[in-house]
Formats: C-alpha cells, sequence, structure tokens
C-alpha cells in the first residue's frame, strides 16, 4: 500500500472531509508511516478524480466513498 491509497482509506472513511494536519496524523496513526502536510497536498493535487478540496479540507469525491 503506498501512501496515495493510506490518504484515501482515511479520508473515504472521513465524510465531513479532513484538513492535511489531520490526515498527516491519522497515517502516522493508522499505518505508523511519518509524512507531511506538503506530500499530502501533492498526492491530492496529482489525484483530482480521487480528492476534492473544499473550504480548506480534503474529502472523497461524492460518488467514490467507501462504505
Amino acid at each position: 500500500m503506498d501512501l496515495k491509497d493510506m490518504i484515501m482509506t482515511i479520508v473515504y472513511l472521513s465524510p465531513d472531509g479532513l484538513s492535511p494536519s489531520d490526515i498527516v496524523e491519522r497515517v502516522g496513526h493508522q499505518f505508523g508511516i511519518k509524512t507531511t502536510s506538503k506530500k499530502v497536498l501533492q498526492i491530492v493535487e496529482a489525484s483530482p478524480k480521487l480528492f476534492i478540496e473544499a473550504q480548506g479540507k480534503i474529502k472523497s469525491p461524492p460518488n467514490r466513498a467507501l462504505k
């Protein structure tokens, strides 16, 4: 599982979205991986079909949420 997959897992299970710093914290807690907000934002910006940014939060597109 790469960092993008980890971010997807965390974001898609958070319907209200998460800030980049919240994502960094949860990746560290759930997967034991250290990353930065900058790296999270790079992955999000490089994957516009997988993530949306709204009001400072990273969210899953409406049709892609995990159940």
